[in-house]
C-alpha cells in the first residue's frame, strides 16, 4: 500500500492521527520545494502551514479522488504562485508611492526635503537602518 493511500485511510479512523503521518510525510519535501520556487525558507513554511490548514479546515481529504502528492504540490505551487503575485504588486506599489512622492518634492519643497533628512538622521541608528531599508530598497518588515 502506497504512503498516501495509508494516509487517506488514517484519516477515515482517526482524522488527528491522519493529518499526523500527512504532516510527518510531506511536510519537509513540500517546503523544499516552496523554497526553491520562491528562494526563502521562512515564507515557504507559512505557504506549506497555510495549505495543511486549508486541507485541514475544508475536510480536502474527505473529497481527494486523486494522487495525495500531486494535490499537496499543486496546492503549493499555487500558494507560491499566490505568494508571488502579491510581492510583486506590493513592490510595484511601493515604488510608485516613492516616485510619486520624489516628483512632489523635488522640485518646488528642497526645504522640506532639508528638514526631512535632517530629520531622518536624529533617528537611532537601527531605525534610520530599517527606514532605508523599508523606503528606499523595498524591503518588507
Amino acid at each position: 500500500m502506497k504512503n498516501s493511500e495509508r494516509i487517506l485511510l488514517q484519516f477515515k479512523d482517526d482524522e488527528r492521527k491522519g493529518f499526523r503521518l500527512l504532516y510527518d510525510s510531506f511536510y519537509d519535501s513540500l517546503v523544499l520545494f516552496a523554497t526553491q520556487f520562491i528562494g526563502e525558507a521562512e515564507e515557504a513554511a507559512d505557504i506549506v502551514q497555510e495549505c495543511f490548514v486549508d486541507f485541514w479546515v475544508n475536510r480536502r481529504f474527505s473529497l481527494l479522488r486523486g494522487s495525495l502528492e500531486h494535490y499537496l504540490f499543486s496546492a503549493v505551487k499555487h500558494g507560491c504562485l499566490n505568494y508571488l503575485r502579491n510581492t510583486r504588486r506590493r513592490e510595484g506599489k511601493y515604488e510608485q508611492i516613492r516616485d510619486e512622492l520624489y516628483d512632489e518634492v523635488s522640485g518646488e519643497n528642497s526645504e522640506l526635503i532639508e528638514k526631512l533628512y535632517l530629520a531622518i538622521e536624529m533617528l537611532p541608528e537601527e531605525r534610520r537602518r530599517i527606514l532605508h531599508m523599508v523606503c528606499m530598497e523595498g524591503m518588507k518588515y
